[in-house]
């Protein structure tokens, strides 16, 4: 529910999501043979309703000749709004098989197959084999293994029915200017994945874990907005790519204290055209064509974090500080940019300088935490723990991304406390 004073739109949302269904797994030890065997059945009644109108005048579409055209947003008022309501039940079947075995001294293999079949606004289905191989040498303590992972991921259910819908479908620039659909079904998620690693114990306390890994998408899912609310759905890409690598140096128990460091690098673009889901942005016609490559959202060259924890044992109180840094993801700007031209455009003032305009990325940042709490009482099945969190602890502002084609701006949270209590059974 939007307030009265929402700009440029006032919108209402009412939705459910129901999963219910049955899980079986079976697990067997022959030898040096480890299998396991498993399925699951998954019913999902989704509900959904959407209304919106704009609050103020949203700007003529303009055609291939730089000609306006009426936008079909400005039809709606608050007595005849934009009005979505949809039902539908989907269900997800899928099975299992796999094996951890041995064949020589210091060697593990896992072999398995998956197998997949979705219904719900479309019918889809795959087999997704997987490998992994570990080899320990004793010697010098190192572990190297590699993996392949074949997978397929379901479309999210979070407003695929208003995504998927004629109604929506009608304020599409595809629509009004091209008279295509500006929607077409949201497809799975189907990912060729590569893992190279290894694992070095440096001493007693301390070890090494390095990692590089790829995914060859089909049908990169990610997610738009409609027009400037909240509301988010999905989208699926033509394709796309991540490659990256990862570096944790991380400690074993030293007299209560515990920590770890790590660094990632990634790069993640995605390539055109957008061919699942409902897209109303002004980029429309350009992510239409087909093979152009264009950095995803999650495309970040550096980020690091760091914790370190102390537990006095006696007591069972411990504390826990930690921290991010992010070298910033991709913003839509426009190099040379002066913070008057910036405000002019209705941006906050003090997020001109959380930009980087020459780079096109959020300006890098850091994240502070801290917790501290305490494990009051322990039974044998029962125990009580106490925690108090701050985070953002310097009470820092900061951009995750910036007028992203896809996902908007989000700005991050500020200093936040908060407690819980914990009671857990075994």
């Amino acid at each position: 529910l939007s307030n009265t004073q929402s700009t440029p739109v006032f919108a209402l949302q009412d939705r459910r999501l129901q999963n219910y269904g049955l899980i079986t797994a079976l697990a067997v030890t022959h030898g040096t043979h480890n299998f396991k065997f498993g399925g699951q059945f998954t019913r999902t009644p989704v509900r959904e309703e959407f209304s919106f109108y704009p609050t103020v005048p949203f700007p003529d579409l303009m055609d291939e000749n730089g000609n306006p055209v009426p936008n079909p947003v400005n039809n709606f008022d608050a007595a005849n709004p934009f009005l979505f309501r949809g039902r539908r039940t989907g269900r997800e079947f899928s099975f299992y098989a796999q094996d951890r075995f041995s064949p020589l001294h210091n060697l593990t293999i896992d072999l398995g197959l998956r197998y997949d079949n979705y219904r719900l606004l479309i019918q889809d289905d795959g087999f997704s084999p997987r490998l992994g191989i570990a080899y320990y040498i004793p010697r010098t303590q190192t572990t190297l293994r590699a993996s392949y992972n074949r997978l397929f991921q379901y479309p999210p259910a979070e407003n695929l029915l208003l995504a998927s819908s004629p109604e929506a479908a009608a304020l599409s620039p595809l629509s009004v200017l091209q008279g295509q659909s500006g929607v077409r079904p949201i497809l799975p998620d189907k990912e060729h994945v590569y893992e190279v690693g290894a694992q070095q114990q440096l001493s007693r306390f301390f070890r090494l874990n390095l990692s590089m890994y790829q995914k060859r998408i089909t049908n990169f899912t990610d997610k738009d907005q409609f027009f400037d609310t909240g509301v988010i759905f999905p989208i699926t890409i033509s394709s796309g790519r991540v490659t990256g690598e990862e570096l944790r140096l991380e400690t074993t128990d030293i007299r209560g204290f515990r920590g770890f460091v790590s660094y990632a690098n990634a790069r993640a673009y995605g390539v055109t055209p957008i061919n699942g889901g409902l897209f109303l942005g002004e980029s429309v016609n350009t992510l239409n064509e087909p093979g152009l490559k264009f950095a995803n959202d999650h495309d970040e060259r550096n980020a690091a974090q760091f914790q370190l924890s102390y537990t006095h044992r006696p007591s069972g109180i411990y504390a826990i500080f930690g921290g991010r840094y992010d070298s910033g993801y991709p913003a839509e700007v426009e190099p040379g940019t002066t913070l008057a031209d910036f405000v002019a455009q209705g941006f906050d003032p003090r997020l001109y300088n959380k930009l980087d305009f020459e780079r096109g990325r959020v300006r890098p940042h850091t994240v502070l935490d801290f917790s501290i709490g305490a494990d009051l009482w322990q039974k044998e099945r029962t125990s009580l723990n106490i925690q108090f969190d701050v985070r953002n602890l310097t009470n820092e502002l900061f951009l995750y991304n910036f007028e992203s084609v896809f996902s908007g701006t989000h700005i991050g949270f500020p200093r936040l406390f908060s407690g819980r209590v914990g009671i857990r059974f075994k």
